[in-house]
């Protein structure tokens, strides 16, 4: 009965944000003789048992005013009670957010295929999903190109800043820089998203069982595609600086893969403990930003005093970062210590965070 309420709500809420500019209608009672946009002719007994359910719950991003006029028109149209929230766990529609979270929620088994009353005329595949998903949502013109300008953007911003305001001596410093935020980036994105994935998912996981590791390692390796596209912007920024390309540059998929198994590891093991502290993702956020900083990512760590070395040297991705820089920029192989580093923390991070999930793992039912 919820597809029921949802299809209805699917239906009604472009209807409705086009309505909530008009004057308000008066307050009847809904089991009265109510006059229907054209759209929903016919499905009178579609109506009859949705508001037999009576209630529905709405996941929005847009902004509140619109998502609460649109929930209210509805209410007062079907008489059906709508309450709406900012998270995606437990509810049963979702209006508002980017075609790419809607796409990524499709294949996590979170969306149900429907046919849209009022959507009809939008024949353009820019808004809607070719396999019904979604809809009125325009797909971004760029896609995934925006994975190679991103960094290619980052990269001259911050070539601007560091090589004329801020002046470090280092040779070829936007190949550096592109080489450092790519990697970081990745961490960045593929952690924050694998922290949420499980609470996102709450609603699958109650219903049925399903292994719930999956989520966050679907989420790194979603981000890890992204970071695949992001090479393409290292080899331009390569062939814009005419810088020569080593033989080297063919072990790179080693630092990435050991990067992938870090990440997943650590993603593993904070959708876990998100699921008990909810608050770890605000702070996660500035964790991570300290973490930038303490990464030479646009300067040298020779730049830093002496006693500062050993303490960056304990850092992770300062290890796969310049596993990546030796083999791209420098034509060198790393030395045993860098390797051993990369491949210790990897293996280490993944064993911590899949043992800890599973053991946090048993009560996530009585969280979500």
């Amino acid at each position: 009965m919820k597809k029921i309420l949802a299809f209805l709500l699917a239906g009604c809420l472009a209807l409705s944000l086009t309505a909530c500019g008009q004057e308000p209608a008066d307050q009847t009672d809904p089991a009265e003789e109510t006059v229907y946009p054209a759209c929903f002719d016919g499905m009178e007994d579609l109506i009859a048992a949705a508001r037999a359910e009576g209630a529905l719950t709405v996941y929005g991003s847009c902004e509140e005013s619109y998502l609460a006029a649109a929930c209210q028109h509805f209410q007062e149209l079907f008489g059906i009670t709508v309450t709406y929230q900012r998270t995606a766990a437990g509810a049963d529609v979702w209006f508002g957010g980017s075609a790419e979270n809607c796409r990524a929620a499709a294949e996590a088994g979170q969306l149900m295929a429907y046919s849209a009353a009022n959507a009809v005329h939008l024949t353009d595949s820019a808004y809607r999903d070719d396999d019904g998903y979604w809809y009125g949502i325009r797909r971004s013109v760029l896609g995934y190109v925006w994975s190679i300008l991103n960094p290619l953007l980052m990269m001259l911003l911050q070539t601007l800043v560091f090589s004329y305001m801020f002046r470090f001596d280092i040779p070829n410093f936007p190949l550096y820089l592109i080489c450092g935020n790519t990697l970081f980036n990745f961490f960045n994105e593929s952690t924050n998203m694998g922290m949420g994935s499980v609470l996102g998912n709450a609603s699958l996981i109650k219903k049925v069982y399903i292994p719930k590791f999956i989520f966050p390692i679907s989420r790194v390796m979603s981000s890890f595609v992204n970071l695949l596209f992001s090479l393409a912007a290292i080899v331009l920024v390569m062939v814009i600086t005419r810088s020569p390309f080593y033989w080297t540059i063919l072990l790179v998929w080693a630092p990435l893969l050991l990067l992938l198994v870090f990440c997943a590891g650590m993603a593993v093991l904070l959708s876990a403990l998100a699921v008990y502290f909810r608050d770890l993702q605000y702070l996660y956020g500035i964790l991570t930003m300290a973490w930038m900083y303490a990464t030479p990512l646009f300067y040298p760590i020779s730049a830093l005093p002496p006693f500062m070395v050993p303490v960056i040297k304990l850092n992770p991705l300062y290890h796969y970062i310049n596993c990546m820089r030796c083999l791209v920029m420098y034509g060198t192989v790393p030395g045993p210590n860098t390797w051993f580093a990369c491949i210790g923390s990897a293996l280490v991070m993944m064993g911590v965070g899949l043992a800890a999930f599973r053991k946090l793992q048993r009560n996530f039912i009585l969280y979500l």
